[in-house]
């Protein structure tokens, strides 16, 4: 069968709107939760740190199909990327349910054990019990949208991601600003995104791909065990990760109960996703080409692919995140005025943030690098080292590193993010070499199968 064959510059354009879009429509949800109450914002904020906890389990199976889909698809075994879609599909809603049944049981008491607050425990409760409702179609989604890029359909996935995010930032204005529904409203705002972006991706996939593909011949126990090999190491380096990232938060609460630092880490988090949008775009597609060269065995051009994406992600990247460091007090003010923040809070706040925005530009164009290598090398086959690699890394020096420079050498928020910098560079050295060594070309999964 013919495929709908695309560019580099076709698979990234839509990516890269996707991710914009993506990123304006957080930061905008983040300024108008400010207008409820910050109470509103720790709720919604802590509420969404543990739904992505719980949400790791549906990366493993989408993670997984992404290089499923792209290799053989540059294999042209079609018939077989079309079974793993409806396969992976299948055991993810199963997964979904018993997510769902979950965070029903037991959500009200996670909340209630770590919010001592009793005010912020309940709109987070009420936050995560609906929001936590939509896994069906969170489990589902990125499937879809893998499916549908590794077949040609570029746009068909930013068109769905375009649809949610309007609808969510519409109705979160009417919740909050009209009907005065707060986190109850916006709760409700994400659900209907979410359910919104499937059916829109459902109908796409229904007009686009192709029919009357023949049976594959491969099982479904083959299929599971494939995307399972990949997409597990990818769930354990994002749990761990977000473990890092949660003994972060929690030793700058201890370091400085005021919130003020904390407030610095999420302000610099904001702005630092307008820079990483070029380095997250080239990531995807850099890794959905080289699954199809990898499928297509041409092993060169994957990596002649990864070396030139990389090299463009960090410059793009340093470019952006410079002009940060040139108008800081600009683009600082965006996010401290809608905090509501006046007099000596202000100023230490601001103080506090651009005594770290140097470093996590360093960070950030690391990070840029790392993202292009580590996903490529997932996409063909070598999912384990890089999740090796990065579990031994955030337990060593993200997780280390951070209670070592806070603790002993007393250096609070600068510490942390020093350790944050040394963590990208060893996961930078040890990605750049098993790419310079070619190690990664020895764990394919295209077979010599006919599924024809």
């Amino acid at each position: 069968m013919e495929l709908h064959h695309h560019r580099f510059s076709s698979i990234f354009w839509p990516l890269f709107i996707e991710i914009l879009f993506s990123v304006l429509v957080s930061i905008s949800d983040t300024l108008m939760l400010y207008a409820v109450s910050p109470q509103a914002v720790a709720a919604v904020g802590t509420s969404i740190t543990y739904l992505n906890f719980i949400n790791v389990a549906f990366i493993i199976l989408s993670n997984g199909t992404l290089a499923i889909f792209t290799q053989y698809a540059g294999a042209k075994e079609v018939e077989l990327t079309r079974k793993a879609a409806i396969t992976t599909i299948k055991y993810n809603l199963f997964i979904a349910v018993g997510v769902t049944a979950l965070i029903f049981a037991f959500y009200p008491y996670v909340m209630n054990l770590i919010i001592e607050d009793v005010a912020i425990a309940n709109l987070a409760i009420e936050y995560g019990l609906i929001v936590g409702g939509a896994s069906i179609f969170v489990a589902i989604n990125p499937i879809l949208a893998n499916y549908m890029r590794a077949l040609g359909h570029d746009k068909s996935p930013m068109i769905a991601n375009l649809v949610a995010n309007i609808v969510n930032i519409s109705l979160n204005y009417v919740a909050i600003f009209i009907l005065e529904l707060g986190v109850l409203g916006v709760a409700w705002a994400t659900f209907i995104a979410h359910f919104l972006s499937t059916v829109v991706l459902v109908i796409l996939a229904n007009i686009h791909l192709p029919k009357g593909i023949g049976e594959s011949m491969v099982s479904p126990k083959q299929i599971m065990k494939d995307s399972i090999y990949i997409g597990l190491p990818s769930a354990i380096e994002s749990f761990v990760f977000l473990g890092a990232m949660s003994v972060v938060i929690t030793v700058l609460n201890i370091l400085d109960p005021s919130g003020i630092e904390i407030s610095a880490r999420v302000t610099v988090e904001h702005i630092s996703k307008f820079a990483f949008i070029p380095a997250a775009a080239l990531a995807h597609a850099t890794a959905i080409k080289t699954g199809f060269y990898v499928g297509g065995k041409s092993y060169k051009k994957a990596e002649k692919r990864i070396m030139k994406a990389s090299f463009i992600s960090v410059i793009t990247t340093l470019i952006l995140g410079s002009v940060v460091l040139l108008i800081p007090n600009e683009i600082i003010s965006i996010f401290t005025t809608a905090e509501n923040l006046h007099g000596e809070e202000l100023t230490e706040l601001i103080h506090v943030i651009e005594s770290i925005l140097w470093i996590n530009l360093i960070i950030e164009g690391i990070r840029a690098v790392n993202v292009i290598i580590g996903e490529s090398l997932k996409v063909t086959g070598d999912a384990w080292y890089v999740g090796k690699v990065s579990f031994v890394s955030l337990l060593s020096f993200a997780i280390g590193g951070t209670l070592l420079f806070t603790f002993v050498f007393s250096l609070d928020i600068l510490g942390i993010f020093i350790a944050l910098a040394i963590d990208e560079a060893v996961k930078c050295l040890f990605f750049s070499y098993r790419l310079i060594t070619k190690k990664w070309t020895s764990h394919t999964l295209v077979i010599p199968i006919k599924t024809h």
